[in-house]
Order: C-alpha cells, then sequence, then structure tokens
C-alpha cells in the first residue's frame, strides 16, 4: 500500500500558473457569467420609475424592451408592442407612470386596453398620493357582475378601502377581446369618464387632488397601449388663492346627476326583464310597470343588478286605484326585504312615510311628513343616499335629510312597493350623486330670536345689540357640506354671521356647534345644555365690510372642517353630537 505523501508549501515559494492563477482565472470568469446573467434577468422586468416626466406624455410601447413604471402588484411585461399585466390571480395590480400632477391641474389620461385572459378587468389609477399602495386613490376600471360588464370607478380612501361612486351598465360582452379606450378628464375638483370617446359618467367628485397615474387590472391579463397625458384642452381652471379673495364668492357648484341607470319600462308583455316580484301581481303594459293587486301590503318587486352608493333614486308613477306607492332601498340582497328601507305613500294619500325593515322583515318606522293628496295625479319620489344618511323628496320637494341608513352598504339593490293601490310606474332613474341639499332656507321669524326678514334669496338680520340671534332654516342632517354667504356691514366693524349646527330643535340652539366670523376674527365652539357658549378656537382674519364671503361647513360623524371663499381655515374639529337642526347666527 503506497504510503500517504503530505506537500508541504514554502510560504516564501512564488505562486504558479497551474496552483494559484489558474484558479483565481476561472473564478473570476464565473462570477462575471453569473452576473451577466443577473443582469439580464433583471434588465427583462420592468424598471421602477425614474424622475417624474412632464406632459404631454404619451407612449405606445413599440420601440422598448422594458419601461420604467412604478410596479405595485402583478406581472408586468412588455409583449407585441404592448404592455401587458400576466396575472389572473390578483385584484388591482398597478403599475404608475413616472408622471407626477399638482392639485389643481387639469388632465386628461387614456390607454386602450385589450382582454387576453381571465375577467375583464382593465383600467385607470389616477390621483394616486402614493405608489406604493392603493391608498388614496382613484380608479376606474371594467368589471364583471354575473353576466354583465359594468364600469365602476370610485377611490380607495385613507384605510385603502374602495369607496365606490358609481357604475354604469355597459352592452359590451364581458369576454369581449376587442380594444376599447378608456379614458378620464380631471377638472375643477370633479372627473368625467369616457369610453371609446362617449362620456358615460360626469361631474364626479375628487376626494384626492393631484398625484400620479397610472394602469390597474384585476383578475385579468390585459394589453395596455397608446397611452396619453395631456393637459385639459380649454381649461378655465386657476390655481387656488393661498389668501381668502376679496372678491365675490365663486358660484356653487350644482348637484352632480350622472346617470347611472335609467328604465321607462317598455318591456312588452310577458317579456324577459331584470325585475323580479316578490309578492303582488307585476306586469309590463303601455310603457309602465304595473302592480294591480289592491288589496295587501308591501307587494315588491326588486331589480337584480346591485347599484353603489352614492346615488339619487327616483321613482315616477300614477296611483288609479287607493294610495300606497314608494319605493324600497338599501337592500342587502335581491330576494328579500329584509334589512332594507322603504319610503312611500300611506294608505290616506297625503302622508309619506319612512323607514326600515329590521333581520326579521318587521318595519321600523324613522319619520314621515303630511303632502298634499296625491289622487291619480303623476308623483316623482326619490331618495339621496350617501354614506351613512339619505334624504327624501317628492316631486322635487324637500322632506326630511339626514334620516341614518340602518345599515352602510356601498353595494346594495334598489326595488318598487305598492300598499292597498293599484299603481303604474312609468320611469325609474339612478344618479350618482352628491348629497347636497340644495333651494331656499326654510325661515320662520316668528320663532326666532332678532329681526329677520328675506328679500328674494337673501336673508338680513338688523338688530345690534351684543348677543347672538339665531333663527332655523328647516334643514337637519348628520354628515353634510353646507355654505352660506355672508355680507358684513360696514357700519358695525363687531357684527359677524355664521351657521349653527346639531342644534337640538327647529330653533333651539343649545346643545349644538356654531361657526360665526366678522371682519377681523372667525371663531368656533359649542352652547352648552343651559345656552351658553363655550369658545374652541380662533383665527384672525382681514375681511372687507360690504364684501360676500362664503363660509362653508364640512361635516362628518365626528369632526368639520371650516373654509372661506375656497380657502381652508382649520380641519378635523372634534364634535360630540351625531346630527341636528342647522341654523344661521348673526
Amino acid at each position: 500500500m503506497e504510503a500517504l505523501r503530505l506537500r508541504v508549501i514554502d510560504p516564501m515559494q512564488k505562486p504558479t500558473l497551474r496552483s494559484f492563477w489558474l484558479p483565481v482565472g476561472l473564478a473570476m470568469v464565473t462570477l462575471v457569467v453569473l452576473n451577466l446573467g443577473l443582469y439580464l434577468r433583471l434588465s427583462s422586468l420592468p424598471a421602477q420609475a425614474s424622475e417624474p416626466l412632464g406632459l404631454p406624455y404619451r407612449e405606445d410601447f413599440a420601440t422598448l424592451d422594458s419601461v420604467s413604471y412604478k410596479i405595485f402588484g402583478g406581472d408586468w411585461d412588455i409583449r407585441d408592442e404592448t404592455l401587458v399585466q400576466l396575472s389572473t390571480s390578483g385584484f388591482d395590480l398597478a403599475a404608475f407612470v413616472p408622471v407626477e400632477m399638482a392639485p389643481g391641474d387639469s388632465y386628461e389620461f387614456e390607454a386602450s386596453m385589450q382582454l387576453l385572459g381571465g375577467n375583464m378587468g382593465g383600467g385607470l389609477i389616477f390621483n394616486a398620493q402614493q405608489t406604493t399602495s392603493r391608498q388614496q386613490s382613484h380608479m376606474a376600471r371594467f368589471n364583471v357582475d354575473g353576466a354583465q360588464l359594468w364600469l365602476i370607478y370610485g377611490y380607495f380612501g385613507d384605510d385603502s378601502n374602495f369607496m365606490g361612486q358609481g357604475s354604469v351598465a355597459l352592452s359590451i360582452a364581458p369576454d369581449d377581446a376587442t380594444v376599447h379606450r378608456l379614458g378620464v378628464q380631471v377638472d375643477a375638483g370633479r372627473y368625467t369618464l369616457l369610453l371609446d370617446g362617449e362620456a358615460l359618467a360626469e361631474g364626479i367628485p375628487l376626494s384626492y387632488e393631484g398625484g400620479a397615474v397610472g394602469l390597474i387590472s384585476a383578475t385579468s391579463q390585459v394589453a395596455f397601449d397608446d397611452l396619453s397625458i395631456a393637459p385639459l384642452a380649454d381649461t378655465s381652471v386657476e390655481a387656488a388663492s393661498d389668501t381668502i379673495a376679496k372678491a365675490a364668492p365663486p358660484t356653487p357648484a350644482a348637484p352632480i346627476d350622472s346617470m347611472v341607470f335609467n328604465d321607462e319600462f317598455e318591456n312588452p308583455a310577458g317579456g324577459a326583464s331584470l325585475w323580479q316580484p316578490l309578492s303582488g301581481t307585476w306586469a309590463f303594459a303601455d310603457g309602465t310597470y304595473q302592480q294591480t293587486q289592491l288589496g295587501g301590503f308591501d307587494f315588491t318587486s326588486i331589480y337584480q343588478q346591485p347599484v353603489q352608493t352614492p346615488m339619487t333614486y327616483s321613482v315616477t308613477f300614477s296611483q288609479t286605484e287607493g294610495a300606497g306607492a314608494g319605493l324600497v332601498f338599501n337592500l342587502p340582497q335581491p330576494t328579500l326585504r329584509n334589512g332594507g328601507h322603504l319610503v312611500r305613500y300611506v294608505e290616506s294619500g297625503d302622508v309619506i312615510t319612512w323607514g326600515y325593515y329590521d333581520e326579521d322583515g318587521r318595519f321600523n318606522g324613522q319619520g314621515s311628513a303630511e303632502v298634499p293628496p296625491a289622487g291619480t295625479s303623476e308623483h316623482t319620489l326619490s331618495v339621496t343616499v350617501s354614506e351613512s344618511t339619505y334624504a327624501v323628496r317628492l316631486d322635487g320637494t324637500r322632506l326630511i335629510a339626514g334620516i341614518p341608513l340602518n345599515e352602510t352598504r356601498t353595494n346594495s339593490y334598489i326595488g318598487l312597493t305598492a300598499s292597498q293601490t293599484v299603481v303604474a310606474f312609468d320611469e325609474i332613474r339612478v344618479t350618482a350623486a352628491e348629497d347636497m341639499i340644495t333651494g331656499d332656507a326654510n325661515i320662520n321669524p316668528a320663532v326666532a330670536s332678532g329681526t329677520w326678514t328675506q328679500t328674494g334669496d337673501t336673508i338680513i338680520q338688523t338688530d345690534t345689540e351684543l348677543t347672538d340671534y339665531i333663527i332655523g332654516t328647516g334643514l337637519a342632517g348628520e354628515a353634510f357640506t353646507i355654505s352660506v354667504d355672508v355680507t358684513l356691514p360696514e357700519d358695525a366693524p363687531d357684527a359677524g354671521g355664521g351657521l349653527v349646527f346639531h342644534m337640538a330643535g327647529r330653533d333651539e340652539p343649545h346643545p349644538g356647534y356654531m361657526v360665526r366670523f366678522d371682519a377681523e376674527e372667525i371663531f368656533w365652539g359649542e352652547y352648552d345644555v343651559a345656552g351658553v357658549f363655550d369658545g374652541a378656537g380662533s383665527v384672525p382674519l382681514d375681511l372687507d365690510s360690504e364684501e360676500a364671503y362664503t363660509l362653508q361647513l364640512d361635516v362628518r360623524d365626528a369632526s368639520y372642517d371650516i373654509t372661506i371663499n375656497e380657502t381652508r381655515i382649520v380641519e378635523d374639529i372634534p364634535i360630540a353630537l351625531e346630527n341636528g337642526w342647522i341654523g344661521l347666527v348673526s
């Protein structure tokens, strides 16, 4: 057996090619190959965002091997001269374009998109406050529900939960693989959505201003192409002033009224319909949807597609025998009234009642109002539903506002109802609407403190003692935005005006909250149960007499903001009361 031989190397001996340089060379070659492979792998992935680019920005992906977009979820790649999102298992996967919008920017953002696989879910994300999450951003995309394709739109809130602002049913098949062009126009605090050049929804309020824009998909492989971002043509939007404008206040915005769904009941007798009767005798006849069973209560038919809040739901009808027609809404499912709300005539025909059905189907009334006798004339009954409350109108006249919802639902179902009446429903309309209370204040000088007179659309208080004069407006609410134009007198420098809200009674300010300003200061606070005002804060002002200034309050369930002439004075002032009446103070 050959003996084991050990070789001892002299540390002073010079390295030879075989013993040192050859192994080192091979190691270096190996490292180069590994790094080259890693580089090629990384270069094949979409690169992350670089410095923001200017407008206009256009990209057709025809000459790119990779794209410098900030990726938030999904598997993005350049395929066949398009940007493709390949994953079909994730929701709202985004690729943000390196273009940054400033607050107040007016622009148009468009992209073509084609379904390659999965369920059609391509869309746009815009006014994103960050590119590392969907939090605080707006989104509009396609969505398949059952056998129907919808365009849904809304925003991801501060908690990242999606808050729908509306949806539009499309005539496009859910598996349609043709190219469609989706666009959004952002201008003056609102946005408009376009599909293939046609405006589908307009005047939708923005919750977030400025930020990033990008592409998004959900459970679908989508090819995006011909992306375009450009300043909105012929815009007249001006940058917001950093100080209160010493000029006439801006014209109040008109109520949002973007059509989401409309049915004029032109269905042929016995024809197919998405209206599903639960009880009663329902049929289409002469361009109306009729319920003809006279004896009985709560005959209901429910539309089998969901709607989203906020919305306004209006029903036009004629009661040919008896009275008891109305509508149901905020239904959690399309097969039961349980958990939903009802607004309808009562059997006498001169009262509108409202309330909700509990989980067991028992009706719980929330209020009623006397109205002119219904007779057999045509009437329009409507509800405007916000996140947590609703308002009721009859023939355009507001009956009540700020009624709390039994339960908040982003998606819910609507329906028609009839009790002790034969009724023909002629039309329903569902519009995406802000819960805005508009119209003249309903003042009653006989129950006010101070001397109030009304001339046209102007209300004047003329007493000058150093005390608060208050008059109710006839409005009540829980969460709302309200504004009033206040003109300060020249001969009384300490005089001021403002608003009181969450009052205990129509003209009873305590307990309640008050915001008032004069030429030198705006201050806010609350009245205690004894009617003593307790100030909570103030900000100095420098205003002109004989000028009109718009005071706006944005009231939520636990706080409110104060704005004068579009300049935010203070925000998130805490409150404890949940609802109440609204008044004017001088």
